[in-house]
């Protein structure tokens, strides 16, 4: 992992001793190292930044100086959703230093994160989805494998933590459905294809992995080992660029066609909601089409004077 250590400062309460207390904290919590980096990242430059201001010592920050650093990221042309990310690093780590007694305020109390827009990822329609399915070579154990990652991705919506977390005892290929243990428990049937394509990498794909009777993981690397959330994006990315696809295509990218799909084939929202595992209704609605002639069928069906 990168050394994130900046300028030494002297004493007890320095950002320095602060900082790499709060990594040594996350990794003994067990937390994923691109995690840890992409914290240090975020949190190296936030001292960087203070330290230019000769601010050296956790107490010395106030919200001021918290502002002024987001604004210089903002000025840097940092998007808002990676300030806003940056934001929730720094509140940890003053969260952090006064539970472990490395300050005594938390200045970044006060400071409101950026309003983010919530957008709706790409959407691809379903000849692409289908291009996107045939770029796997089926003869390839690892081929078999990431085309059973496609399709029950398009087949389910499940988040990609869901997918790499899943294991063999979750899946009811008699029946057709996957149970999903994560904090949002529910079943989710699947359908013909990725069934098909699941139960060939069960028999022929998986066992060519090295050691796949040491874990009861579903998908696993070529050492044998559980896939990573990183791996599952360069499957799908290089799937979109071999469909030549131009868009990005990332594992959201199928949750969001999974979902409109739905919606747009007249499922409903609620059921929709159900199989996503969404708390709020109101995050499913991003993914409803919003459709003229229905709308306009609608009014001219039930308005008194359409």
């Amino acid at each position: 992992m990168s050394d994130f250590h900046v300028n030494k400062p002297e004493g007890s309460n320095s950002l320095n001793i602060c900082l790499e207390a709060f990594i040594c904290y996350m990794k003994a919590k067990g937390r994923s190292s691109s995690t840890i980096d992409a914290y240090g990242r975020d949190l190296a430059r936030y001292i960087l930044y203070m330290n230019k201001m000769d601010i050296y010592d956790v107490d010395e920050i106030d919200r001021k100086a918290i502002s002024d650093h987001l604004q210089n990221l903002r000025a840097e042309g940092l998007k808002e959703s990676t300030i806003a990310r940056n934001l929730t690093s720094i509140k940890r780590l003053h969260r952090f230093a006064i539970l472990n007694k490395h300050g005594t305020h938390d200045p970044s109390d006060i400071v409101e994160s950026p309003k983010l827009t919530r957008q709706a990822p790409n959407l691809l329609n379903i000849n692409q989805v289908s291009m996107l399915m045939e770029t796997p070579d089926p003869s390839d154990p690892l081929g078999m494998r990431d085309l059973a990652i496609l399709e029950l991705l398009y087949a389910t919506g499940i988040r990609v933590s869901e997918l790499t977390n899943l294991r063999q005892d979750s899946l009811d290929l008699t029946r057709g459905i996957i149970h999903i243990s994560s904090k949002h428990p529910r079943h989710i049937p699947i359908g013909s294809p990725a069934k098909r394509a699941l139960h060939n990498y069960l028999r022929s794909g998986r066992i060519h992995h090295a050691n796949p009777l040491n874990t009861d993981f579903v998908f696993l690397n070529a050492q044998g080992s559980q896939l990573s959330r990183m791996s599952i994006w360069k499957i799908t990315k290089k799937a979109g660029q071999k469909a030549k696809i131009n868009s990005d295509v990332n594992p959201h990218t199928l949750r969001h066609c999974f979902a409109t799909h739905l919606l747009e084939g007249g499922a409903n929202l609620r059921d929709v909601q159900e199989l996503l595992g969404h708390t709020s209704i109101s995050t499913t609605q991003m993914y409803a089409p919003y459709n003229i002639s229905k709308i306009k069928q609608v009014h001219e069906t039930y308005h008194p004077r359409s």
